[in-house]
């Protein structure tokens, strides 16, 4: 049996790389050094469950999908989408549904809490 040998300058030029995106993002600097040092976190289980994903088929605006496309590229690192992978349009949405739904029930409940309390109508007496 041939043996293989390990190309060294192949190894370091990884290793390089690594480091390179280790040192861009201080969340993946940190999980990284507590992986190596045998504690590594479970983001999974820490952060906020997101629950049961449901398909909701709906149909978006070609424009509102050119603008979360164009959004990927702005995204990489984001602390809130940098535990999941890969940014793609999928998640660049669901990252903008959260946003806006968050927002959506800020303003319902600042909205909820100066308007006006209406009037509460006396009942009616019977036979009277």
């Amino acid at each position: 049996m041939r043996k293989r040998t390990t190309d060294v300058g192949k190894v370091n030029k990884g290793l390089d790389r690594i480091g390179g995106v280790v040192q861009s993002s201080p969340g993946l600097a940190a999980r990284t050094r507590a992986m190596l040092a045998g504690d590594l976190p479970c983001p999974d289980l820490e952060a906020e469950p997101m629950g049961r994903m449901l398909h909701v088929p709906m149909r978006i605006p070609e424009r509102m999908v050119a603008r979360a496309d164009a959004l990927i590229p702005l995204l990489e690192g984001d602390p809130r989408l940098e535990l999941s992978g890969a940014v793609v349009r999928a998640k660049v949405l669901r990252l903008a549904l959260a946003v806006g739904l968050a927002q959506l029930e800020r303003d319902t409940a600042e909205r909820a809490s100066t308007a006006p309390t209406a009037p509460t109508a006396k009942p009616k007496r019977r036979g009277g």
